[in-house]
């Protein structure tokens, strides 16, 4: 079951955040992204220790979600102006979001590089990395399809990492046990932030001519 609860988003007027609790049976930890993530190609030969480490981060996961929506201008402010998001998002209603799985994975990760288990500890780190993709598949999804919608993150899409510590700030996420450090990544380590804006799907793309020289690793955009 998936908990909904509401409450004010403190920086908005007669706005409300959304909080979602889906069972961790609801995240699809994909094998076939474990196995990219992890760099383990097409190879059978890994497909057993693959579905032990699926099967051990659906056990540590304590996944949550914060969605609330802003208005077009408070989006326009979070998003770095030389980013193509930017113009995505001008005019349009959006939500902003924050999605974790809390820290039990990691320090699973930490136990097994301690006891020199480096398979397992690479195999479960890919897994908690689908976990938290497949989160903010959820959190996209709560913000409704009509008539198209899309999802963009900081460190992505020319979207600098500055912008995190306003997003968890608008959000409350220490609420949710989520905190930025100074070098803008988040603890827990496998959360992720962003918006999803709505609109038509032609205004909701990247131009290809940025796609071509944006050199951020592991974007699923460049990647599909």
């Amino acid at each position: 079951m998936m908990a909904r609860e509401t409450a004010p988003a403190r920086w908005m007027d007669n706005a409300e955040w959304v909080d979602l609790v889906p069972a961790a049976s609801q995240i699809d930890i994909r094998v076939g992204a474990v196995a990219r993530l992890a760099r383990c190609g097409g190879s059978s030969r890994w497909s057993e220790a693959i579905a032990l480490a699926v099967a051990e981060a659906r056990g540590l996961l304590d996944p949550r979600v914060r969605i609330a929506a802003v208005a077009s201008d408070v989006s326009e402010a979070l998003i770095s102006k030389d980013s193509p998001v930017h113009a995505i998002a001008a005019g349009k209603s959006g939500w902003i979001y924050v999605a974790t799985i809390g820290n039990a994975l990691e320090l699973r990760v930490s136990e097994h590089m301690r006891a020199s288990r480096y398979l397992e500890a690479v195999l479960l780190d890919a897994a908690g990395s689908q976990a938290v993709e497949s989160l903010a598949d959820i959190a996209q999804a709560a913000c409704g399809r009509a008539p198209a919608n899309a999802r963009f993150a900081p460190g992505y899409c020319g979207w600098r990492l500055g912008a995190q510590p306003a997003l968890l700030r608008a959000l409350s996420a220490e609420d949710l046990g989520v905190r930025v450090l100074p070098s803008n990544a988040m603890e827990p380590l496998k959360t992720t932030t962003g918006i999803v804006v709505a609109g038509v799907p032609e205004s909701l793309r990247v131009g290809a001519a940025f796609c071509e020289t944006c050199t951020a690793p592991g974007c699923a955009r460049r990647i599909h």
